[in-house]
């Protein structure tokens, strides 16, 4: 988008998940090593709160405990709501600053409901008419898997990014479903950062 030439407003919504630390921290990291010329067009991170952990209680999202492992099925993944709250949230946000949309990163791979463009469609329409302002849901990257995305964006530095359910620290546990994805992705150098 920013090398689009649109401003870009990073967001990063705090829900209650025993990964965000660590994402949290991988996205700053991200942030500064972005190229000089996208630099200019990325505004400061804005970094934003809503709990689920009330309704999501004891769950292996929350507690770390009996986080789905490297065979896992995708339907074992699934938190129910959570684009919602964060599209909700993100949309909320985006109105107050004045952006007409917000972009989520969901992949290709994403079977869940509240994932698919017709979802985002819709959903954006309603966010429009219950904000009163004109916004668009976009999912860049609904057409791509990782391995696309990390072969088409070769210019980042997407090994400072971050996918794990169950981080060490801040550092990717190697054995989760969303490890698998990333090491499946990319073999070299995100087993290299699993250490």
């Amino acid at each position: 988008m920013a090398d689009e030439g649109r401003g870009v407003f990073p967001l990063f919504i705090k829900a209650g998940m025993k990964w965000e630390t660590a994402e949290l921290h991988a996205l700053r990291r991200f942030l500064l090593r972005l190229p000089s010329a996208l630099a200019p067009r990325v505004r400061p991170l804005k970094v934003l709160t809503v709990t689920m952990d009330d309704l999501y209680g004891k769950h292996w999202s929350t507690t770390g405990k009996g986080v789905p492992g490297w065979r896992a099925t995708d339907s074992s993944v699934y938190l129910p709501g959570r684009n919602i709250m964060l599209l909700s949230k993100g949309a909320v946000y985006a109105a107050t600053i004045g952006v007409p949309a917000i972009a989520i990163g969901t992949l290709s791979g994403n079977p869940f409901p509240d994932g698919s463009i017709a979802f985002f469609k819709r959903f954006g329409r309603a966010l429009s008419t219950g904000l009163g302002f004109p916004l668009a849901i976009e999912a860049p990257f609904r057409k791509l898997d990782k391995e696309e995305i990390i072969r088409r964006y070769d210019d980042l530095h997407l090994e400072l990014s971050f996918s794990c359910s169950n981080p060490r620290r801040l550092h990717p546990c190697g054995v989760c479903a969303k490890c698998r994805e990333r090491i499946l992705a990319e073999p070299t150098r995100i087993s290299k950062r699993s250490r």
